[in-house]
């Protein structure tokens, strides 16, 4: 959506009111819909109204499934994910209610994330992904920008539920016969982007671990996954397929910097190999480079038992154990 058709929407709505919600600002607005500030009832929301031509475009049925879906975690809640309230159609209207948040994103206040704040961050987005798969949902987007940041800038929350997918649907009807892409391609693994993914719990959970690693990319790196391969578009596809991204950062702890490389390998099996949810909740030890140490032992392990590319695994341990060894001259690397 461009900003002329945001301020049309706007124009037409502010003042009304959606699904009981009196339509009292605008906030922003995205790819399909403009977010505003709502109230019913003394209470806030976040009110979310998609644009009717992109919805007939892409299908009324396929977007109202979508809102289903959120509408399904009603009274679900976790401290670092974002509350649906409720949603559904005001006469041609699609709209979503969600707590409203009126923090930054990790996206806009990269540079200034306090580097003790790093772990914290990255164990509560993890267990807010976490809680989701739980419910036996993926999220599908995890981003810095669909990540929010309290004002002291140690808390998170997730955002933005628009895509997310049951684990138990094999038929799914928000893609229509094309399988198109749903996601944001800079923060998504390659078989997300190839539309290749398995149709498993485990698979699910391999995109969820790239996507929670790209994040912590940025966290360490102080900068966007990919940042230097965004134009043109044909550059950033081939980025996400074949690039390792460098998690060189001297500043940053030894084994956060191990985590992000093992989230973000090509290979979905690696990264289920090598990554738990427990590895995002994991406290500050004395040492960190022996806590990596300990971890590639670990990982080494999981390489004799695994059926899964072996050989490869076995070549990202070696890159790694290189790293270590020479931790103060040559930043980590992977080589998936």
């Amino acid at each position: 959506m461009d900003k002329q058709t945001a301020d049309k929407m706007s124009a037409a709505l502010l003042g009304k009111t959606i699904g009981g919600w009196l339509i009292q600002k605008y906030i922003n607005h995205g790819k399909s819909a403009v977010i505003f500030l709502g109230q019913r009832a003394g209470e806030q929301s976040a009110v979310k109204v998609f644009d009717p031509e992109i919805v007939e475009r892409y299908g009324r049925d396929a977007q109202l499934e979508r809102i289903k879906r959120e509408l399904s975690l009603v009274g679900k809640s976790h401290p670092n994910l974002v509350r649906i309230y409720d949603g559904g159609e005001d006469g041609d209207l699609i709209f979503v209610a969600m707590e409203y948040f009126s923090g930054s994103n990790i996206a806009s206040v990269l540079s200034e994330i306090p580097a003790s704040e790093i772990r914290t961050l990255i164990s509560q987005i993890a267990t807010a992904a976490k809680f989701l798969a739980d419910l036996s949902f993926a999220h599908r987007d995890i981003k810095p920008e669909n990540v929010g940041l309290s004002p002291d800038m140690k808390s998170a929350k997730v955002l933005d539920l628009g895509v997310i997918r049951p684990f138990d649907l094999s038929n799914i009807t928000d893609e229509g016969d094309q399988r198109y892409f749903v996601g944001t391609l800079q923060y998504s693994p390659p078989e997300l982007l190839f539309r290749e993914e398995e149709q498993s719990v485990e698979a699910w959970r391999a995109i969820t671990f790239y996507q929670l690693g790209g994040i912590l990319h940025d966290l360490l790196m102080r900068k966007p996954l990919f940042e230097d391969f965004k134009n043109p578009y044909a550059r950033l596809v081939r980025a996400v397929e074949r690039e390792i991204p460098r998690i060189d950062s001297s500043a940053a702890d030894a084994d956060l910097r191990l985590l992000a490389q093992d989230c973000l390998a090509k290979v979905p099996g690696q990264r289920l190999d090598t990554v738990t949810w427990e590895d995002f909740s994991r406290p500050k030890v004395a040492d960190p480079m022996e806590a990596a140490r300990r971890r590639i032992a670990q990982h080494r392990v999981a390489a004799a038992q695994s059926p899964k590319a072996p050989g490869s695994l076995e070549d990202l341990l070696g890159a790694q154990s290189f790293a270590l060894r020479t931790a103060k001259s040559i930043p980590f690397a992977s080589v998936v």
